[in-house]
């Protein structure tokens, strides 16, 4: 797993490897180094060190397990409390969510390790791939920057207050995980039959595509039990693609913060928000189940579909929606339980769940957590009828249900659909 560290000296070989590489790929989208730059990177690296240790920046790159830089992240203290955030990722790292996932780090680490409290950064019109990454974390624009900036390009500055947060254990992110579930996503996107299935079964509108395995049933009641006021936030997290939680939104009029890791759900989830809510009603964000990015007390309801089993542990994830919710605040949980304690079946995210208890042990009150059967009698049509499609056609999204249906079909009676609800203190 990649591993964000700070600037040492032994990084400048590495480091020197990692622009000589990448010198081509960084100067289609921004101003190249120069010869010079090259020639003279060991008193560079020396200076920069010198720097970072007068206090004036911080330097961090992020290192691969074979030891090679996968990207630098560099914050730069400009005084009262306000820092300038740069970076640059290797080509090999592009497109897999590795820069959101670093600079969502590097936020946290600014404010705790860093006493930062606003963090600016720049980027040029025409680097698309750079604005995605800062508003997935929560920067918004706050003005032209002078194109002597930005090695003389047009451009914007973008700006996000930051905080250090509680002293809770964070789950680390996995490039794996991040890239299995984009490429999950990718290959979920475009199956007419995968997508007739999931709505004949689910009751899912028809031009919703994939939401996810939750009976349509369940947004209604998710969101008469949140009781989020008009115009108050709702916070959908590991949203995926967002189907749920902008129905959710929609009928209570909530403004809507959605929070996955996966860039590709991500894409998908504001493309819905286009069709679905009015405009400014909703954004999405990267995060984890257990790092939002979402300030103190902020959300008025959070929901969290059949995810929470992910964190690791579970509680952590309760902790961390205990935290963004404020006094009064509800939350609604969907996901599967155990029927029998011990069955070996029962996958092991799911093994030692216990909604109940982890609640209560999160700070929750008013907890209740029931079973739905008619929820999961609905995935079992899914299941039975994805299994029993022929696919001729090599269709990658029904191959996968398909496989996932066989999966679940084998240890169906081993899981109990169930429903959390609960209200912060």
């Amino acid at each position: 797993m990649p591993e964000l560290q700070l600037l040492r000296a032994d990084h400048g070989p590495a480091i020197l490897d990692f622009e000589i590489t990448n010198r081509a790929y960084f100067a289609a989208s921004i101003t190249d180094r120069g010869d010079e730059f090259f020639e003279h990177f060991a008193e560079r690296h020396e200076a920069l060190l010198a720097d970072q240790q007068a206090g004036h920046r911080a330097c961090y790159v992020l290192v691969a397990e074979d030891g090679a830089v996968l990207g630098r992240f560099n914050l730069v203290f400009v005084g009262d409390g306000v820092a300038e955030l740069g970076y640059r990722v290797a080509q090999q790292a592009a497109g897999r969510g590795v820069a959101t996932a670093t600079v969502r780090d590097l936020c946290r680490l600014a404010a705790s390790q860093h006493g930062v409290t606003t963090l600016k950064a720049g980027t040029t019109k025409d680097n698309a791939a750079s604005q995605r990454v800062l508003l997935n974390n929560g920067f918004t624009p706050a003005g032209p920057a002078d194109p002597a900036e930005l090695g003389g390009k047009p451009g914007t500055w973008y700006r996000r207050d930051v905080t250090a947060g509680p002293a809770e254990p964070r789950q680390k992110w996995s490039a794996r995980d991040a890239e299995y579930f984009d490429r999950w996503y990718a290959d979920m996107e475009t199956s007419a039959t995968k997508d007739a299935i999931l709505a004949r079964n689910l009751n899912l509108p028809r031009d919703l595509g994939s939401a996810g395995i939750l009976h349509w049933d369940a947004v209604p009641e998710i969101a008469r039990e949140l009781r989020v006021p008009s115009g108050g936030l709702l916070l959908d997290l590991a949203c995926g693609r967002g189907g749920y939680g902008i129905e959710v939104a929609r009928r209570s009029r909530a403004r809507l913060i959605g929070v996955d890791f996966s860039i590709v759900a991500l894409e998908r989830a504001r493309a819905i928000a286009a069709q679905r809510v009015q405009a400014g009603q909703a954004e999405f964000r990267s995060g984890t189940l257990t790092d939002t990015g979402l300030p103190a007390a902020s959300a008025d309801g959070v929901m969290c579909t059949d995810s929470v089993q992910f964190a690791e542990p579970p509680v952590a994830a309760l902790r961390e929606i205990r935290r963004v919710l404020r006094t009064g605040g509800r939350l609604a949980l969907t996901t599967w339980q155990a029927a029998s304690a011990g069955d070996p079946r029962v996958p092991d995210r799911l093994r030692h769940l216990d909604l109940g208890a982890d609640l209560r042990a999160a700070g929750f009150q008013d907890v209740v957590v029931e079973d739905r059967p008619a929820w999961r009698a609905a995935e079992r049509g899914v299941w039975e009828e994805a299994t029993a499609t022929p696919n001729e056609d090599n269709d990658l999204a029904l191959s996968s249900l398909q496989e996932e249906g066989k999966r679940s079909l084998e240890a169906f009676d081993a899981l109990r659909r169930v429903v959390a609800y609960a209200t912060a203190p």
